[in-house]
């Protein structure tokens, strides 16, 4: 068994988003594999009487706007390098692990703090990405007017988003994607053999339908 540390940026106790349900069900799974995981991550304390990764949730404000704008990090990652959280992180990293996972590219804003400590122990770090962020923020950023305020904003934050998303996917041991097309557009930036697809699973309850999925009725809203 392995003792891992799961580095979320945002803790997801008490959080209802697709983010945070991802990240429940992977590290859950992981823990109840016979590994132990803990996690470190910004939010609001909530119960984890049920689960089986033991979370340190940080208190405390991620960084105002304005402070995470002028940082050469992108946003999502610059608000999260608060006092706090590196000193919790930093004290996480002493403690006895193998493996650390950097969840989203949010998490990554500790990367040089997480490379030191693999320089020194020898561990494994794994990214888990959710999107291919740097084709995502690009998209976003062609559809603003490029002289516009917003337009201008999100082109400067693509770069920053690309560039840190090139130094983790280098940097890293291994890469996981929800998609087999971010895997082969992220395969530009990492090894293939690097990375591997983990698809979203389903904890809910389930209901059975033996007809193909084209032939059942399905409706749209609009």
């Amino acid at each position: 068994s392995l003792n891992v540390l799961w580095l979320n940026g945002l803790s997801p106790l008490g959080v209802s988003s697709g983010l945070a349900m991802y990240t429940t069900g992977l590290s859950e799974a992981l823990a109840k594999s016979g590994n132990t995981v803990s996690g470190v991550g910004l939010g609001v304390r909530g119960d984890d009487a049920d689960r089986a990764v033991r979370w340190n949730v940080v208190g405390g404000e991620p960084k105002p706007r304005t402070r995470a704008l002028i940082s050469i990090l992108p946003y999502i990652a610059a608000r999260l390098d608060t006092p706090e959280h590196r000193r919790a992180v930093e004290r996480a990293l002493k403690e006895d692990v193998d493996v650390v996972f950097l969840d989203h590219l949010m998490s990554t804003w500790c990367l040089a703090i997480v490379e030191d400590w693999r320089s020194r122990t020898g561990g494994t770090v794994v990214h888990i990405s959710h999107n291919h962020e740097s084709r995502v923020r690009r998209q976003w950023a062609l559809g603003t007017p490029m002289l516009s305020k917003e337009g201008l904003y999100l082109r400067l934050d693509a770069a920053r988003i690309r560039r840190l998303e090139r130094k983790v996917l280098g940097s890293v041991d291994l890469v996981t994607t929800i998609t087999l097309d971010d895997r082969r557009t992220i395969a530009s930036d990492v090894d293939f053999e690097r990375s591997m697809v983990l698809t979203p699973g389903w904890a809910g309850d389930s209901v059975g339908d033996a007809r193909p999925f084209g032939e059942r009725p399905r409706q749209v809203a609009l």
